[in-house]
């Protein structure tokens, strides 16, 4: 009898850890039943990236380049390790985009490769005519680590290639890479087609081939994938009537397909009406202020977007990143969108300069090699900031097939609201 129950139990626990075993294998993978949404992905910035902290001492300086306040949110992405070491030790400055202003960058450039201090050079976001007001910096190369962090796309590869040479790190956006990971999202929360908006005459080479890529995977996911292209004669008109166009095609897709439809545009923000109508949004028009999106606050008149949004320090990134979501997940629940939306849970250059800063550091103080980059130590940076999974994969010219260990492919994961 004792033999009998003995047997029972190991039977009922083998059965049990089974279903356990079933259970893990498919929690990522298999999308929520139609009607019901995902988890919200919790997002917790470290305690130890708090402003406060007063980080690794490093000897020299180490500078940071952004535009200008006059002319981009990214003006602020220094603040945050400005906050953190001072700006002694952190020197933020900035210059305008184009050609115009090329005097005022090449003095200060110049000012700063004669600085024997300054140990690293951070510009973020590298626009296309940095290299000419770098020329004095680039002279001592040898005694700076200089990263270059680059705009969502760039098409022109033999650039790249020329650019790989003046720096030590350049990070540059994965776009090919955020197209499966896209409709992967998608699939997790329960999408059964994806709607893929096109502009065929603004795309470059990099929006079509990740179009396609997205495709790809939809079908190997077993998603619908729909592809609208905008009639050709909105290239020609005013912009009001390309968002008449969105406003009334979004709900023509979404009642042909049914709520449990993805949408994305790369060109136009149809989150906005896609809100209003409770169909999925994977990824917004504009990961730049992520999650701190336009969009998105169309949906939230709140009093915490003063907070968000207002001209004022922005050393807290990581909090008022954290505000933005809590604060973007109580409108979705009104609307009960939750499970609905996901996005980047920190803006990307925000990320990229903090890294790029804290990597330096180590650069600085020998804890990295000088020879190459240390992805693992990179990618643990980035993820202890945005406070989730961070992809870095090196770049690979598709004409040559030549690999460019020094500038990596970046991605992170999503959050759902």
């Amino acid at each position: 009898m004792k033999k009998l129950i003995l047997l029972l139990l190991l039977i009922s626990i083998s059965l049990t850890i089974a279903s356990c075993e079933a259970k893990d294998k498919t929690t990522d993978t298999e999308p929520p039943p139609p009607g019901q949404t995902q988890e919200p992905t919790p997002v917790a910035p470290p305690e130890q990236n708090r402003p406060d902290d007063p980080g690794e001492p490093f000897e020299g300086k180490i500078v940071i380049i952004t535009p200008s306040p006059s002319v981009d949110f990214n003006y602020r992405n220094a603040q945050p390790v400005v906050a953190k070491y001072g700006s002694e030790k952190i020197v933020h400055k900035s210059w305008s985009w184009g050609f115009l202003d090329s005097e005022v960058r090449d003095q200060f450039a110049e000012e700063i490769g004669e600085d024997n201090e300054v140990r690293a050079v951070v510009v973020n976001p590298f626009w296309v005519d940095s290299p000419s007001a770098l020329e004095k910096i680039l002279e001592k190369m040898e005694d700076m680590f200089i990263v270059y962090c680059l705009g969502m796309y760039w098409s022109n590869h033999e650039q790249l290639h020329d650019l790989a040479q003046t720096a030590d790190m350049i990070i540059i956006l994965d776009t090919d890479g955020m197209g499966p990971a896209m409709a992967q999202q998608a699939h997790k929360m329960g999408a059964e087609t994806f709607v893929h908006y096109t502009m065929s005459w603004s795309m470059d080479l990099d929006e079509v081939a990740r179009r396609d890529l997205i495709e790809r995977e939809c079908d190997a996911l077993g998603i619908v994938f729909v592809e609208v292209v905008l009639p050709d004669y909105l290239r020609l008109v005013e912009a009001v009537h390309t968002s008449n166009f969105f406003r009334e095609d979004v709900p023509r897709v979404v009642e042909e397909y049914g709520l449990d439809t993805a949408l994305y545009s790369p060109d136009y923000p149809v989150e906005m009406i896609a809100y209003d109508l409770g169909a999925i949004i994977p990824q917004p028009y504009g990961l730049l202020f992520s999650p701190l999106n336009v969009g998105l606050r169309s949906i939230s008149n709140r009093a915490v977007d003063t907070f968000l949004w207002e001209d004022e320090d922005f050393g807290e990134m990581d909090l008022r990143a954290k505000v933005a979501i809590e604060s973007t997940r109580e409108a979705l629940a009104e609307r009960g969108m939750l499970g609905r939306v996901s996005n980047w849970p920190i803006p990307y250059h925000f990320m990229n300069t903090y890294a790029a800063t804290e990597y330096a550091i180590k650069w600085i103080n020998g804890e990295v090699s000088r020879e190459r980059i240390d992805v693992g130590v990179l990618k643990q940076l980035m993820e202890d900031y945005a406070g989730v999974e961070v992809f870095l994969n090196p770049y690979i010219d598709p004409d040559i097939g030549k690999v460019f260990e020094n500038i990596l492919l970046m991605r992170m994961d999503y959050i759902t609201y």
